[in-house]
């Protein structure tokens, strides 16, 4: 799965900061996993071992931060951003894109419909940065 967060109230400036990261392993058919909150995503099964930050617009400079190893997103990133997307790939290729795109609050998730297989998913919408969890299974 490949998972990103953003500041979702600031859609008129392309959503920065963006943080992007990916699972290390697959996660197996009925299974469930919460991801809390970033700093402790390399914790989980499949863990996400680091995060991508572009956040040079914020003043704050890019940086790939690896929580495996020990790294920590400064607060002035996870006090700000929430879930926002994540792209589940599956194992024969196929993928479902879902969440909300980098546009005005309030406006409705996307999702990139069934697979050519019939796979379905759907999200909802976090609305504060409080919400930090997305579990899924």
């Amino acid at each position: 799965m490949k998972i990103k967060v953003t500041d979702p109230t600031t859609w008129t400036q392309d959503c920065h900061p963006i943080v992007s990261g990916e699972t290390a392993g697959p996660m197996l058919p009925g299974t469930t996993v919460t991801y809390d909150l970033l700093n402790t995503s390399a914790t989980k099964t499949p863990p996400i071992n680091q995060w991508d930050a572009m956040s040079h617009y914020i003043g704050i400079p890019d940086a790939i931060y690896n929580v495996n190893a020990g790294a920590t997103l400064p607060s002035a990133l996870t006090s700000i951003i929430n879930w926002q997307s994540i792209i589940i790939e599956f194992a024969n290729g196929e993928t479902i894109d879902l969440g909300r795109g980098c546009v005005q609050p309030g406006t409705p998730t996307f999702n990139s419909g069934p697979t050519p297989s019939g796979r379905t998913a759907a999200t909802n919408t976090l609305l504060s940065p409080a919400q930090q969890i997305v579990t899924i299974f």
